[in-house]
């Protein structure tokens, strides 16, 4: 049964997007003047091949995308290495996570703004950024995660005198990893923003560099084929984490 709902969401999602594409093709071809609010279909395809003679759209798109999922699994392999040093560690500094959560009111500019002044443009120092930026994400999710973690789970292992490295690999670690690997998804648009955002004040190199070329010469089908082949490169990382999600995390309570 629930796999039969989950097939009608499915067929929903791509019913709602069919009628989007269909409005909007109807809308900026036929109804509205080309350019005046966003370029017309046909626009936006001859614009797709001029992204790569004009912008070089496959190298930066791939410099973004390396670095963006290399972070990401650099950071996940360094927290799984150091699991149970990590667990026991956010589980003590409980009072210290709090107080640096206050500095989620700054904005993304200022981070990067910041980080730009001190290191070299580069693309070492881009994958450190966001290196810095998937780790400090996961680490948050499995701070916040560790707090749901039922005394009942725990309890009769202490009854028995089971060492602390035990409880933090067996127990909490396993009981924060299926939300963990999820948050890999929230996590995979959160870094696609902040990335293009930090690529494009950067004016080095990357996706965020050629929508900064592109707005400057008022290029406006190019800004949106790269919108739209930014979306799918995004949509397809989406699908690998989830399915390594189904046939990676295997693990219930």
């Amino acid at each position: 049964m629930s796999e039969y709902f989950s097939e009608k969401r499915k067929l929903r999602k791509y019913a709602w997007f069919l009628a989007y594409l269909l409005a909007y093709i109807l809308i900026f071809e036929f109804l509205i003047p080309p350019g005046r609010i966003l370029p017309g279909p046909s626009l936006v395809l001859e614009s797709f091949p001029s992204l790569q003679m004009h912008y070089g759209f496959l190298k930066n798109a791939l410099y973004t995308t390396s670095g963006i999922y290399l972070s990401m699994v650099l950071a996940y392999g360094l927290i799984w290495l150091f699991r149970v040093w990590v667990t026991g560690l956010l589980l003590r500094a409980k009072d210290f996570l709090e107080s640096i959560r206050l500095f989620r009111y700054l904005t993304a500019i200022s981070f990067i703004t910041i980080y730009i002044y001190w290191f070299p443009v580069s693309n070492l120092s881009e994958i450190l950024f966001t290196f810095l930026l998937a780790l400090g994400y996961l680490l948050n999710v499995i701070s916040r995660d560790l707090g749901k973690v039922k005394r009942s789970y725990i309890e009769p292992f202490i009854a028995l005198k089971k060492e602390d490295s035990f409880l933090y690999k067996n127990i909490y670690w396993q009981s924060v990893k299926p939300s963990l690997f999820s948050s890999l998804q929230r996590l995979n648009i959160r870094l696609w923003s902040i990335v293009l955002f930090f690529e494009y004040v950067k004016a080095y190199m990357g996706i965020g560099n050629i929508y900064r070329l592109a707005l400057s010469f008022n290029d406006i089908s190019g800004l949106v084929a790269i919108s739209v082949l930014s979306g799918l490169i995004i949509a397809l990382g989406e699908y690998v984490l989830k399915l390594l999600k189904r046939k990676v995390i295997t693990w219930e309570i």
